[in-house]
């Protein structure tokens, strides 16, 4: 099970990656996120990549081109995302492609998932949102 998509309480969506990830585990995962970024509707991402083993060059490429690919798309509709790194390879990983296209959302580095969806989720209380399953106050 290399990955878990899961955007039933959007705005905030999680892609779960586990385990080592093949070309086709990336194009999922590009496939997910396209189907997100066609609601029109703003949003958080995020991405656990705690049981992953990180990507080769060729995949990080792919990302590289599918985020140059949907920038405009990302920009308008890309409210922040929190990455769950909990080792140097993965942050490596996030590095690689971010030198190569530059997020423009704000985004943050956290070793959890609990510290990502906290952050997360705050991030969409100040903009208003109301999550579903949420309490609402």
């Amino acid at each position: 099970m290399p990955n878990v998509f899961d955007d039933s309480r959007f705005p905030l969506v999680v892609i779960e990656a586990v385990g080592s990830s093949s070309d086709e585990d990336v194009r999922e995962r590009l496939a997910f996120l396209e189907k997100v970024l066609a609601r029109g509707s703003t949003g958080v991402l995020v991405f656990d990549s705690s049981g992953n083993a990180g990507l080769s060059a060729m995949q990080r490429r792919m990302w590289v081109d599918w985020l140059a690919k949907h920038d405009v798309a990302l920009r308008e509709r890309s409210l922040a995302a929190a990455f769950v790194t909990p080792n140097a390879l993965v942050r490596g990983t996030y590095t690689a492609v971010f030198w190569l296209w530059s997020p423009p959302f704000t985004h943050v580095f956290v070793r959890t998932r609990e510290e990502a969806m906290a952050w997360a989720e705050n991030r969409l209380r100040d903009q208003g949102a109301v999550l579903p399953g949420a309490a609402r106050s």
